[in-house]
């Protein structure tokens, strides 16, 4: 018996003369092969470009399979015949006849140009409409039909491929290999060379980027190339002058050294300061401000990262200015993690806020005041204070925690009024959508939480807290794998 049931459609190739029907159709060639209806043809009659298996291929129609029939009967010129030529004659002419008769029965489009086809069946072959595929030059017959999608890929014009990006420039940098259309920029490494300027949705300049090696010699006569880094993050942002952009290539040190200088940046610049795949610089304080300054309307990306050791103020200040913060671990800063005012943003995705302040001091792993913040799968935890300890808003600050764990060394270590929450453990009472709540904070959920490594540890209570959505991360703090399924439950916080 066949494997697959034979189209009951009575103008198919498989009912008729199998390849001959085909050949008929197509003089060209293009769709030679008869299937027996296992798999979709490009015109609904069965002619498809690849041989089928024998299972699925009728090469002489007939209702019959090649498992079925190995040889065609006499008077067939399909695979397998052995007639003479005036069976072979015969039999042509009434194959012809009938494939005459099905093209013009199946509703495909006929044509003498190209300019006859529609968009979704673009190219004239042999009288008929297909599809760019089918086509003899099947990417110049999507460039005539549409410049803007020059590119033939599933029988579908598109602007892109995996292949050919070529046509994906600012302000749309990248393709969308599902829709093949050039879009903006999301994630960092959509932009390998430099960034995505994600406020606008466009890579940020490739000829301005400059690297930072803290154990590089000769820095006096650094150019700041890959080859000739500078030695500090300051002589970088030198080249970066006020409403100016620049991406900084920072590499980690050697025994996980600091850059004890820290960052400033301000005057309405868009920096990104990025880390390498496989490496986390460290910032660290012991001054009297902040390690890490942003202000005065400047907008700052900062992509994998570490800062700690600041005790007499907060590790990172944003006044009045803006910071994407993505994979960073804000951790063990006695003077408190992140400060925001005068109009601050933050826009935190997949980093640690943890073991940050302490008890004889008020100081919060997140403080806003009259500024506004969102968290999406970050890990807020172990965090101490004289007050509260995770999040206090005031001035009236608005904020959203999605996808995260918010859990203080006392509970009830949330204080912002009108704090959105979704899909996020935490440790205080508040409405929301999939929030759970957990009462105390507690050590073994973590690895080593008093050194500032928040990694989880099972068994822990996070399993399928978060629900992943599209414009979330796709991966966690180590580059594992989101479900990247809407609606999809997934481990919440920075690691899963």
């Amino acid at each position: 018996m066949p494997s697959c049931s034979l189209d009951p459609n009575l103008r198919h190739c498989s009912l008729l003369e199998g390849d001959e029907t085909c050949a008929a159709l197509y003089p060209s060639g293009v769709l030679p092969f008869c299937s027996a209806g296992c798999q979709t043809s490009p015109h609904g009659n069965g002619c498809v470009a690849d041989r089928p298996e024998d299972a699925c291929y009728s090469p002489c129609g007939q209702g019959l399979t090649a498992v079925e029939l190995a040889q065609c009967p006499q008077g067939s010129s399909s695979a397998g015949s052995s007639g003479g030529s005036t069976g072979e004659t015969g039999a042509t002419s009434s194959s012809t006849a009938q494939a005459d008769d099905t093209a013009s029965d199946t509703g495909i489009p006929g044509c003498r140009v190209d300019a006859d086809c529609e968009p979704t069946m673009p190219s004239c072959v042999d009288g008929q409409c297909v599809p760019c595929t089918l086509a003899p030059d099947p990417d110049l017959v999507c460039a005539q039909l549409d410049p803007m999608r020059p590119l033939c890929a599933d029988d579908r014009c598109v602007a892109c491929t995996e292949d050919d990006a070529s046509a994906c420039e600012d302000p749309t940098p990248v393709c969308d290999l599902v829709e093949g259309t050039c879009v903006a920029c999301t994630r960092h490494e959509q932009c390998p060379q430099s960034a995505c300027h994600l406020e606008m949705g466009s890579c940020l300049p490739t000829d301005r980027v400059w690297w930072v090696d803290g154990d590089a010699g000769g820095c006096a006569g650094a150019d700041g190339s890959e080859a000739s880094p500078y030695c500090t993050v300051a002589g970088a942002l030198a080249n970066v002058g006020v409403g100016e952009t620049g991406t900084l290539w920072v590499r980690a040190r050697a025994g996980d050294a600091a850059y004890a200088a820290g960052l400033t940046l301000t005057g309405g610049r868009v920096v990104a300061v990025r880390g390498l795949a496989d490496e986390r610089p460290r910032f660290s304080g012991g001054g009297v401000g902040a390690p890490i300054t942003i202000s005065g309307g400047a907008v700052a990306y900062l992509d994998r990262g570490r800062v700690d050791g600041s005790s007499v103020s907060e590790a990172i200040a944003v006044v009045g200015a803006v910071l994407h913060l993505d994979g960073w671990l804000v951790v063990l800063n006695p003077g408190g993690g992140v400060s925001l005012s005068n109009g601050a943003e933050l826009h935190a995705r997949t980093s640690v806020l943890g073991a940050n302040g302490s008890g004889l001091i008020d100081a919060q792993a997140l403080r806003a005041a009259a500024s506004t913040f969102e968290l999406r799968y970050v890990t807020v935890a172990g965090n101490d204070s004289a007050g509260v300890a995770s999040i206090e808003c005031m001035g009236g600050s608005a904020g959203v925690v999605h996808d995260s764990i918010v859990v203080g060394i006392d509970s009830g270590s949330i204080a912002c009024p009108g704090l959105v929450v979704d899909h996020s453990a935490i440790d205080s009472l508040l409405a929301g959508d999939g929030v759970v709540l957990r009462e105390s904070f507690d050590s073994g959920w973590f690895l080593a939480p008093g050194a500032g490594d928040f990694h989880l540890v099972s068994p822990h209570p996070f399993d399928d807290v978060a629900q992943w959505q599209p414009g979330d991360p796709i991966v966690d703090l180590d580059g594992e794998p989101r479900p990247q399924m809407a609606g999809a439950p997934d481990v919440a916080g920075a690691d899963r």
